[in-house]
């Protein structure tokens, strides 16, 4: 689960599958060159080595799933 405090934007990279599901806010990604907003209770779904760029508002919550299984390590 990801809870961003803060506005944030990640430039296009590429990695395994991802999944996500967003709970609070909205998510913009553009996969593959196509922007879409994502709003609570919509998911999205990123191919494996797909580029793909974010931008994500402060106060979002999302849960993500990631076909990588140590993508990001677990957090207190």
């Amino acid at each position: 689960m990801f809870e961003f405090h803060q506005d944030l934007a990640l430039p296009e990279h590429h990695h395994k599958a991802q999944w996500g599901t967003v709970l609070t806010g909205q998510v913009e990604l553009t996969i593959a060159g196509e922007a879409r907003t994502y709003l609570p209770g919509q998911s999205y779904s990123i191919p494996s080595g797909v580029p793909h760029a974010v931008k994500v508002t402060a106060g979002t919550k999302a849960i993500d799933i990631f076909e990588e299984p140590d993508r990001y390590g677990l957090r207190d």
